[in-house]
Order: C-alpha cells, then sequence, then structure tokens
C-alpha cells in the first residue's frame, strides 16, 4: 500500500510552496540533480493516498511515499529509467543502494518526474553506532527541473527523520546548494568505512551532509557502515 506524506496532508492539501517552506535556489549525480541520484519517464499511477498540489501549475502534481515493496515491477523499472536519464554514471550496483527503504514519488500527469530513497544505514559519529536515514538517488527528469521537485522530495523525506538518530546522504557538486539551504550541514571532519579488513579511511569524501537534533561535532571522525560499490 502507498504511503502519502500524511504530515502534510492534516494541513490540508497544501500547496507546492506550503510543502517545500524553504524553496529557494550530490557527487555521484554528476553534473545533474541534487543526491546521489537522476530522472525519467512514465509512472503508471500515483500512488494511493498520494498528495495532490494545489495552484495552476501544480494542479496535476501528486507527491507520494512508498516503500520499495509496494513499488512493484513497473514502479521499480519506473525510478530506474528515470535515476538513468538524470545521472551519467547511474548503474545497476548504485540503484540497489536505493532500494530497500521508502521512496518519494513526484508524479506530473501521471509520470515520474522526481524521486529520492531513504534507507536504512549506520553512522559512527563520536563514537557511537547510530540509526541513519541516508538519502539516496535524489533525481528529477532533464524536461522538469528548476521546478522545486528536489525541495519537494526532500521534504517529503524529512517527514521521515523522526525515525532515525541522524540524517546523512553524499552531495553532488550541483546538490550542495540545495541541501544547504534545507539546514543539512557540511561534514569537515575526517570519514571513514568500516570494511571487512576494519575501519579504512576514505579522505577523498568532502561531500557528507548531516542533519540531526543530536550534538555533533561536525570536525569530529566520520565512520559509514560497509556495502559494495560506493561506499558513501
Amino acid at each position: 500500500m502507498d504511503l502519502c506524506v500524511e504530515r502534510h496532508r492534516h494541513a490540508g492539501r497544501l500547496a507546492a510552496g506550503a510543502l517545500d517552506r524553504r524553496r529557494p535556489s550530490g557527487r555521484r549525480h554528476a553534473g545533474r540533480p541534487a543526491g546521489r541520484g537522476g530522472a525519467a519517464a512514465r509512472s503508471r499511477r500515483p500512488g494511493r493516498g498520494g498528495l495532490a498540489l494545489a495552484g495552476p501549475e501544480t494542479a496535476r502534481v501528486v507527491i507520494s511515499l512508498v516503500h520499495t515493496a509496494h513499488l512493484g515491477p513497473h514502479g521499480l523499472a519506473d525510478v530506474r529509467d528515470l535515476c538513468g536519464l538524470a545521472f551519467d554514471d547511474y548503474d545497476d550496483a548504485t540503484f540497489q543502494h536505493a532500494l530497500g527503504g521508502t521512496h518519494a514519488l513526484v508524479r506530473h500527469d501521471n509520470v515520474l518526474v522526481a524521486h529520492g530513497a531513504v534507507v536504512l544505514r549506520r553512522l559512527c559519529i563520536g563514537g557511537r553506532w547510530l540509526r541513519c536515514g541516508w538519502i539516496e538517488s535524489v533525481a528529477t527528469h532533464p524536461g522538469h527541473r528548476g521546478r522545486g521537485y528536489a525541495h519537494t522530495v526532500m521534504a517529503a523525506l524529512e517527514t521521515l527523520a523522526p525515525g532515525y538518530e541522524v540524517m546523512g546522504l553524499c552531495a553532488s557538486d550541483v546538490g550542495r546548494s540545495l541541501y544547504s539551504s534545507r539546514g543539512w550541514i557540511l561534514w569537515r571532519g575526517p570519514a571513514s568505512v568500516l570494511s571487512p579488513d576494519g575501519v579504512r579511511p576514505t579522505p577523498d569524501e568532502d561531500s557528507i551532509y548531516v542533519q540531526t537534533r543530536r550534538p555533533v561535532d561536525f570536525d569530529g571522525p566520520i565512520v559509514c557502515d560497509w556495502r559494495e560499490g560506493e561506499v558513501w
């Protein structure tokens, strides 16, 4: 069953500007949209209970939060196609990183135009392993950019923050301004990964952004759990 953006529905079907209060203006998104991911085409149906936005520009836009298990084969294919359009270097291994959690889907006229996902990871911060909602594959269809959809996706995913101790992501160069404008903070300390061979430094990782209400030292070390492919 698709899960709509309940928190916003209770406020009464909000216009796009209300859903995304901070709209102004990810590496794996080389020159593309923001979060590790990108853009594509044919979504079959809006999620049941999806949030319809108001206003002339957004009357046909529906936002939904859907777990991977409920996307179905067509929904998965739509997300994969979208990300492939949005990013030059998006492959199946990267797509796997976006699965197993909750997807924010933005559809215009029943076509998927923007996407982002949050998956469970573990980050070691301040000597403690924390439950992390890790953002993946924030992507906007090339033909629908400049309409604030990336902000809309992030606004939906951020409603899931209470389920985690910390939220994190790795941004592309073009995504940095998006995350900074939404209050995400760039991690300035050294980064490492807990690999099968032990803790291994990842000195080239300089685009980790974190959002948390916990008191943390953003200049201290941060360690992520292991996964195949890009570890961050």
